[in-house]
């Protein structure tokens, strides 16, 4: 890292790391004369595995990005450490096999790719390579731009009346999708709904999302494909798909306490097409949210008919879970949300082709928010649209900007008092209702979800923290710190182009710049959002 920067240590790189742990560690993080970190794609927990093949690390002089390009998932590690005289880092495939005289052996396809600038560089041009291999990333319907509120505020106690009260307060606020989240259904696997919530069966069901339509918003419901409870239905007339580890017991799902179906066994895929058949066709959902952190990858299974020759190949077919949703959903409603959450992980590379809306999937700090945006951003495109998952997760639970600043998609699980007083965490406050209303009408007057990434500063080494983007002539400028007092460096202007700066969040002139570089002192906590407007079309 001293080459060329004397200032900085050997080992002061800054890097993306893709492997998923169940400590859910940030994507982007310093390297450390110190660090290590394993990065293993098999399972580094009964819940954790897969993730995206690939690290990249960088300085101000530019980057190295080194990854795995299988059109397939295989059993890479991209082991990182930090080291007094600098990084080590390298690829290796984790299996054992035995070679026959005269057999060949494939190796993995690595890419070694240096490149200007951060990782957003390296990974956008690892995804455009990715595409060439196969990987078709879809272009989201234009409803997945949309805000969403969320009743997971209730959580699984939730009764449909609860949402059914907050339904005017969702509508007036701005917000165009209702999810309904876990708590109706009975077990996992069956999916069948619970009595007492929804009395009347399917029935009950479907009125309550004809409420949600009545309103004109559109509905979302929350499921998880390819697991089922012990105790399902499922589970006993269909004991053949459960997954099983070497020892014969099920491979079990930690966090939800069912099991995994095996994506090998084509009953298991006609099951999720069954579902998906129930949720947008005979309930009337216009999207799904597939969520939890096991659908990154499932384990090996030791089911002899769940393999051909190896029981290590069972993880490699995981996309086929959401493959066989996505396919269904698009064949009933075209314009249908596929939303995938992998709880809190990096989400694994061979899934993205199945999903048409990404989220921040349950970030532990408004960083993970951002650098989660930016690194998938990279991969997908600017054609992402990326849900910032509830705002009651950002940093004091109320950071739009970290959302919106980078073109996500806003969204929030408030809980309303009326018609009967409630109280919690997310309770909607006047304060807070003022705070929604404002975040709202900024995201739908500056379209930042369709904007172009422009990448003209260094993460990690740029102070403060910075992204551009562009919308069409127009430049916004996007700023994070907890506190900054000094001189910003507005960067991508035309040369000699003239153009009024204001702060768009807080409605401030900054008066007029002149390009190519134009320097602006500013003071400010948290963020700052500017955007530049050509003169000509001020």
């Amino acid at each position: 890292a001293s080459v060329g920067r004397p200032d900085l240590k050997p080992w002061q790189y800054w890097a993306f790391l893709g492997g998923s742990y169940e400590e859910r560690y940030d994507w982007i993080v310093p390297v450390t004369a110190d660090f290590f970190r394993d990065d293993y794609q098999g399972m580094n927990a009964p819940d954790y595995g897969g993730g995206i093949p690939a690290v990249d690390l960088w300085t101000p002089a530019g980057g190295l990005l080194l990854a795995s390009t299988s059109p397939v998932w295989r059993p890479v590690a991209l082991p990182v450490r930090g080291l007094p005289d600098g990084v080590l880092a390298s690829l290796e495939e984790r299996r054992s096999f035995t070679l026959a005289p005269g057999a060949v052996a494939e190796s993995v396809p690595v890419l070694l790719l240096a490149h200007e600038g951060d990782a957003y560089n390296g990974l956008h041009a690892y995804g455009r390579i990715m595409e060439a291999k196969g990987l078709s990333f879809p272009d989201p319907p234009e409803d997945a731009y949309e805000p969403m509120w969320c009743a997971w505020g209730y959580e699984r106690r939730f009764h449909p009346e609860e949402i059914l009260a907050t339904l005017p307060k969702v509508k007036e606020l701005g917000y165009k999708w209702v999810g309904v989240d876990d708590g109706y259904q009975l077990h996992d696997g069956d999916w069948d709904l619970d009595g007492e919530k929804f009395p009347r069966g399917d029935a009950s069901m479907r009125a309550l999302v004809d409420s949600i339509h009545a309103y004109g918003l559109k509905a979302m419901l929350w499921w998880v494909p390819g697991d089922a409870d012990p105790e399902s239905r499922i589970v006993r007339e269909h004991p053949d798909w459960v997954v099983k580890d070497s020892s014969g017991k099920p491979a079990m799902i930690s966090w939800w306490d069912t099991e995994y179906l095996a994506p090998t066994v084509p009953g298991v895929l006609e099951h999720q097409r069954e579902l998906v058949d129930r949720f947008l066709g005979d309930w009337g959902y216009d999207a799904l949210k597939t969520d939890g952190q096991h659908l990154n990858l499932v384990p090996p299974s030791f089911v002899p008919s769940h393999y051909d020759s190896s029981p290590y190949e069972v993880p490699a077919h995981t996309p086929e879970i959401l493959k066989a949703v996505m396919d269904e959903a698009l064949k009933i409603k075209p314009d249908a949300i596929l939303h995938t959450c992998p709880c809190g992980t990096v989400f694994n590379l061979y899934n993205m082709p199945y999903t048409n809306q990404f989220v921040a999937s349950d970030p532990l700090s408004s960083w993970q928010i951002r650098t989660k945006h930016y690194v998938l951003r990279a991969i997908i495109g600017d054609k992402i649209a990326f849900y910032g998952d509830h705002v009651e997760l950002s940093d004091g639970g109320s950071d739009f900007a970290s959302t919106v600043g980078l073109g996500g998609v806003p969204g929030s699980k408030f809980i309303w008092p009326e018609p009967k007083p409630v109280s919690g965490d997310f309770l909607l406050t006047p304060e807070r209702e003022k705070l929604q209303r404002h975040w709202l009408k900024v995201y739908e007057e500056n379209n930042l979800s369709r904007a172009k990434t422009l990448n003209l500063y260094i993460l990690g080494f740029d102070q403060p923290e910075a992204y551009a983007f562009g919308v069409g002539d127009t430049l916004y400028y996007s700023f994070y710190a907890d506190h900054f007092a000094g001189r910003l460096d507005l960067r991508g202007l035309e040369p000699g182009g003239r153009y009024s700066v204001e702060d768009y969040d807080r409605d401030r002139s900054y008066g007029e710049v002149t390009g190519p570089v134009a320097g602006l002192d500013v003071n400010f906590e948290h963020h700052l959002l500017l955007r530049a407007l050509p003169r000509a079309a001020h």
